[in-house]
């Protein structure tokens, strides 16, 4: 049996009042967000805290008495695609360049990958309301 795994958000790293975990956080975000930058544009949706990528600190919850510290980072891609990632600091911590390498590697064929479902709904939809002869938007 597996133990499914709950994500609890705390919010905004406030870098005033910060404790151990939320500065390695902060850090981290540091570090991988200007990365995003490139694909990241802006929206009313996300705060702008490192460039177009909005920052967030939280937990992952499994079991009664596990949690493990993450932050979250939260952006939107063109086409008003949203993406978000939340990067466990303990396995960041292990291998900060193999974990940035392998989300890079990663984000460009799931964006394809979306975009092509999007476009096959589309199309689907289109012949729906070609079938009943009206039109929409």
């Amino acid at each position: 049996m597996s133990v499914s795994e709950d994500i609890q958000i705390v919010g905004r790293i406030q870098t005033d009042t910060i404790d151990r975990e939320k500065q390695e956080a902060a850090r981290v975000a540091q570090y991988v967000a200007p990365e995003l930058a490139a694909i990241a544009v802006p929206h009313p949706d996300v705060r702008q805290d490192v460039g177009n990528v909005q920052v967030d600190f939280g937990y992952a919850h499994w079991g009664a008495t596990k949690h493990e510290p993450i932050c979250r980072l939260s952006w939107r891609l063109p086409g008003d695609f949203g993406a978000e990632i939340n990067i466990k600091l303990a396995e960041f911590r292990v291998d900060p360049a193999g974990y940035i390498n392998d989300l890079l590697k990663h984000l460009g064929p799931m964006y394809r990958n979306a975009q092509k479902l999007r476009v096959k709904k589309q199309h689907a939809t289109d012949a729906i309301y070609r079938a009943l002869g009206a039109n929409h938007g």
